[in-house]
């Protein structure tokens, strides 16, 4: 054979074990890949998760606000009834009261 084509087994099995640390960096490179992937998915699975929540909450919030004011319409029409209420018994004890001068003056 031709001198020039023949390679030494030295240089051979450096050239060997160079390619031997790259295809360990590769497999490390790959684990690496596979726990960014399935940490991705996480947080991924959790951000939808969250989002549902916010979904339900929105709606509860809803639901909430809807009862509030009907509440607060209720509690508007008890007020106006109270003070009613208030006011016819005080007119009968004011007028009861001028009644009570009134006859004990005619007296």
């Amino acid at each position: 054979m031709n001198e020039q084509t023949q390679i030494p087994a030295a240089a051979l099995m450096e050239r060997m074990d160079q390619i031997e640390k790259k295809v360990d960096k590769i497999g490390e490179i790959i684990v690496t890949l596979a726990r960014v992937e399935e940490r991705l998915v996480s947080v991924i699975e959790a951000g939808q998760e969250q989002s549902h929540q916010i979904t339900v909450q929105e709606q509860r919030l809803s639901s909430l606000e809807v009862l509030s004011a009907q509440r607060d319409a209720i509690a508007t029409r008890l007020e106006k009834g109270v003070w009613m209420i208030v006011g016819t018994v005080l007119s009968i004890a004011v007028g009861g009261v001028f009644l009570w001068i009134r006859v004990s003056a005619g007296n």
